[in-house]
């Protein structure tokens, strides 16, 4: 059963388009780490330099850890802090985990966007507290 789960996401297209205000809140109110470009179109160069990202980091994933989206739509880049007048493309990464939106800054391209997200999905410092330990444990 993982097997058909996990080849079912590869399946799944790269980037999903998010035309409205509920689907971004799903997204938002999801688990994990999501990634939302804001377009001045669906298709075109930016939104293939997207999907290239995409792949660039699924390979390097057994599982996809990260969801790409794309925008073209005001309010939905209001909801990721993505100030609707900023130079399109813009790009922002959510970390539902830590609760933060970090906006990218670099050449919208597929490599530059995938090492974006590869350096910040995972938190910097993580605590997993360890019952019964002790420090000789360690």
């Amino acid at each position: 059963m993982a097997m058909v789960a996990w080849i079912s996401q590869r399946l799944d297209p790269a980037v999903q388009n998010v035309t409205t205000i509920g689907e971004a809140e799903k997204i938002i109110n999801g688990h994990g780490v999501a990634v939302l470009a804001f377009l001045n179109s669906l298709s075109g160069v930016h939104s293939d330099e997207l999907a290239a990202a995409s792949r660039l980091e699924d390979v390097n994933s057994l599982y996809r850890a990260v969801n790409f989206y794309q925008t073209t739509n005001l309010d939905v880049a209001k909801l990721f802090h993505v100030d609707p007048e900023a130079k399109r493309p813009s790009l922002v990464l959510l970390n539902k985990q830590e609760e933060t939106f970090i906006l990218y800054d670099g050449e919208f391209g597929a490599s530059a966007i995938a090492e974006f997200v590869s350096a910040n999905k995972i938190p910097l410092i993580t605590y997993h507290p360890h019952r019964g330990s002790h420090s000789s444990d360690v």
